[in-house]
């Protein structure tokens, strides 16, 4: 059975990548598919490199950066027209699994029934929400009336009262990020590609939601597990000086629209949204050093909100 791996990266992350590859070369996989999204010049140098050494590999590259929604549509269109590919692999570029994944992942795969309406995901164990699953205290949902996962009375009785879930082997999630989805390619006929409107950020919760809205199950697997070998990008980052605005500005807008398929009541969402605004910026204000550059982070984070709570998106 093979399995065709997509890794996505971009400017200069060869480092982090190159950890990720040599561990799949070491698990035997058939294809690895590299997208380059822009990554710098001297990167590429090394990416070819490494393809002649490693003919399992292929390079999918970008002269300017296309998003990962993009990429991911391409790379999987590719893994489709490839006949001998039985199973799809995502990464990110500082993904790494641990040893015998591969191997883990066909053998659960086989076992489970009804295979092909099932998709497996890791334990990426450096995370905060993953470590919070791990000791019962986080369950993998969107609640109703949710603004960018916040809902005030859910967060207020989690604070006070800590519903300690029952961690199983194998739990059934409503949505994934794409760093380490493994699925059987049937799936992509029957679920389509990413919406690439998305461009980056929230593309990928808005894909397997869509999974599990055609019933295929996302199983999250504690024995799968693998380190994120790059400190992620989150709310906490908005207002530093070198985060990029334009992450920034996707990362709100596109979650702010994910938010809208959520709302049971105008009136509570509206409220998560105002109470997440307010807490952020009087969160932040105590900090502020440069209040020019504080005005124009909350203008723009006020802008994402507004183009993210419409009906639709524009394309990037």
């Amino acid at each position: 059975m093979n399995i065709f791996c997509i890794v996505t990266t971009y400017k200069n992350r060869y480092n982090f990548l190159k950890k990720v590859i040599n561990r799949l070369v070491a698990e035997k996989i058939y294809r690895i598919l590299i997208i380059d999204n822009n990554a710098s010049p001297d990167f590429k140098k090394k990416l070819k490199i490494l393809k002649r050494k490693n003919p399992e590999i292929e390079l999918l590259i970008f002269d300017n950066n296309q998003g990962t929604a993009k990429a991911i549509s391409d790379g999987l269109e590719m893994a489709m027209n490839s006949k001998k590919v039985d199973y799809i692999w995502i990464l990110d570029d500082d993904n790494l699994p641990s040893e015998n994944s591969a191997k883990f992942l066909i053998k659960k795969f086989t076992t489970l029934k009804g295979g092909r309406k099932k998709v497996l995901t890791p334990i990426r164990y450096k995370l905060k929400q993953y470590q919070e699953y791990l000791e019962g205290y986080y369950d993998f949902k969107f609640y109703e009336n949710n603004f960018i996962k916040f809902n005030f009375i859910n967060n207020l009785i989690r604070t006070f009262h800590k519903k300690k879930y029952f961690v199983k082997d194998v739990a059934t999630i409503q949505m994934a990020p794409y760093g380490g989805l493994f699925f059987h390619k049937s799936l992509v006929k029957n679920v389509g590609l990413p919406n690439q409107k998305f461009h980056t950020y929230g593309d990928d919760y808005e894909y397997t939601l869509r999974m599990t809205k055609k019933r295929y199950q996302i199983l999250l697997c504690k024995d799968y597990l693998i380190k994120d070998i790059d400190k992620t990008f989150g709310v906490s980052r908005y207002f530093e000086k070198d985060t990029d605005e334009k992450k920034m500005y996707l990362q709100i807008r596109n979650h702010t629209f994910l938010s809208r398929s959520f709302i049971k009541n105008l009136f509570f969402y509206k409220t998560n949204m105002y109470i997440f605004i307010i807490y952020m910026v009087l969160k932040n204000i105590l900090r502020v050093t440069d209040p020019i550059f504080f005005y124009k982070r909350v203008v723009l984070i006020l802008e994402a909100i507004k183009h993210g709570d419409k009906k639709k998106l524009k394309q990037c």
